[in-house]
């Protein structure tokens, strides 16, 4: 999991990991906390005269790297936010739709078990976003069987000892 961008310096750390911006120079005279600070000091002077929040910008960060844009100044990262905050929400979806195709693939093996379930073609047929409300429906009739609920899990799938 990526660490938390809370501060303006956390940004700026990001950056230099990322990109390496940044201006100190080792020769100078300047100590390197001090062009650090002058560097968030002109990252949060940005961000604030923009009013773009930390993570937006973080994010936009993590998309330019992951699609090999270059970035030299934080004033390059706002154009990508918008296309950074859909290419989150693509990846964001996807990883539930993986999460949700595992869950339905359990609850039709359960149901593959079952002589004429009603609930076996629904699940094997249901596609998209409409998967994750076939499978709560799915759990719904589970928990509602006259059997133990000692016997299932938290999840409405059978717990090992009762299999």
């Amino acid at each position: 999991m990526k660490p938390a961008v809370t501060t303006d310096s956390d940004l700026y750390d990001l950056l230099q990991k990322l990109f390496g911006l940044g201006s100190w120079d080792p020769d100078s005279d300047v100590p390197w906390w001090k062009a650090r600070q002058h560097e968030v000091t002109k990252i949060k002077r940005s961000r604030t005269a923009r009013n773009v929040a930390l993570e937006d910008l973080a994010l936009a960060a993590r998309y330019a790297k992951a699609h090999g844009e270059q970035v030299k100044a934080v004033t390059w990262l706002y154009k990508l936010i918008s296309p950074a905050i859909r290419w989150d929400n693509e990846r964001r979806r996807a990883v539930v739709l993986a999460e949700v195709s595992d869950l339905i693939d359990e609850a039709i093996a359960i149901e593959a078990e079952q002589p004429e379930s009603q609930w076996l073609t629904r699940l094997a047929r249901a596609r998209g976003p409409h998967r994750k409300v076939v499978y709560d429906a799915w759990l719904q009739y589970r928990d509602s069987l006259p059997s133990s609920r000692s016997d299932q899990s938290a999840s409405g799938f059978p717990t090992a000892s009762s299999a």
